[in-house]
C-alpha cells in the first residue's frame, strides 16, 4: 500500500486529506474538533450530501462546518468520487482488481473504503468493479485497555475460554478483538495470567491493519 500512510490523533491528519480534492478537504478541515476527534465514517455518494458520522452521532458537512438537514450538505460528484479512487489504487484499478472484487480497501491501520459499483461478471463470479457510486471510509481505532474488565470473564484458570463476540454495527467488536489479542499475546500480569502465542486469521486486515 506504499504511498498513502493514515494516522489517527487528535484529529484527521494531511496524510487522509491527501485522497480527497481541495474542495471536501478543506471542508473536512473546518469540522469543529470534537467531531474530528471521534470521526468513524466518511460518506461519499454520487450526487448526494457529504455524510458522516462520529462518536456522538451524523450530519452533513458543508462549506464552514456540518448541517444537521441534509439538504444544505455538499452535494458529491462522480469527479470527487474518481480523484479518491485514483488516489487510493494510485492510477492503476487494475492493479487492485482483487480487492475491487471484494468491495473494499484497506488502508494502513486498519481503516477500510467500502466500494459501491457495478459488477463486472465472468465465469460465474464478480471479476472486479467499475462505474462506481459511492464510498464509505471507515476510520479504525484502536483502544489499549478496553478489554481488560472483560478479560477475567473469559478465563477459567489459566485457559481462556472459547469466545463469540456479537453486537450491533459501530459497537466496537473490533476494537475489542484487537484488544483482547493484544491482551492474550502480552499477558495480564495482575490476573497472574502469561502471555500466550496468538495466531490470528484476519481475512480483511482489519485486526493488524497491515
Amino acid at each position: 500500500m506504499g504511498g498513502i500512510s493514515i494516522f489517527l490523533g487528535g484529529e484527521i491528519l494531511e496524510s487522509l486529506m491527501a485522497l480527497m480534492t481541495e474542495g471536501i478537504a478543506l471542508m473536512l478541515r473546518a469540522l469543529p474538533r470534537e467531531i474530528k476527534q471521534s470521526l468513524e465514517e466518511i460518506r461519499f455518494r454520487k450526487d448526494r450530501p457529504l455524510q458522516i458520522r462520529w462518536g456522538g452521532g451524523e450530519g452533513w458537512v458543508r462549506e464552514g462546518g456540518i448541517s444537521p438537514d441534509f439538504r444544505e450538505g455538499y452535494r458529491v460528484t462522480g469527479e470527487d468520487i474518481l480523484h479518491i479512487l485514483q488516489a487510493l489504487t494510485r492510477s492503476s484499478l487494475y492493479a487492485w482488481e482483487e480487492e475491487l472484487r471484494q468491495g473494499y480497501i484497506t488502508l494502513p491501520g486498519g481503516h477500510r473504503v467500502g466500494l459501491v459499483g457495478e459488477a463486472v461478471v465472468a465465469q460465474g463470479g464478480i471479476k472486479t468493479l467499475k462505474n462506481f457510486s459511492s464510498l464509505n471510509l471507515r476510520l479504525a481505532r484502536s483502544l489499549k485497555g478496553c478489554g481488560l474488565p472483560l478479560f477475567p470473564r473469559l478465563l477459567q484458570g489459566q485457559r481462556f475460554l472459547n469466545t463469540l463476540i456479537l453486537s450491533p454495527p459501530r459497537c466496537g467488536k473490533t476494537t475489542l478483538l484487537r484488544n483482547l489479542i493484544r491482551l492474550l499475546s502480552t499477558g495480564v500480569p495482575e490476573l497472574g495470567f502469561p502471555g500466550l502465542n496468538v495466531g490470528v486469521v484476519d481475512e480483511r486486515s482489519e485486526i493488524a491493519g497491515c
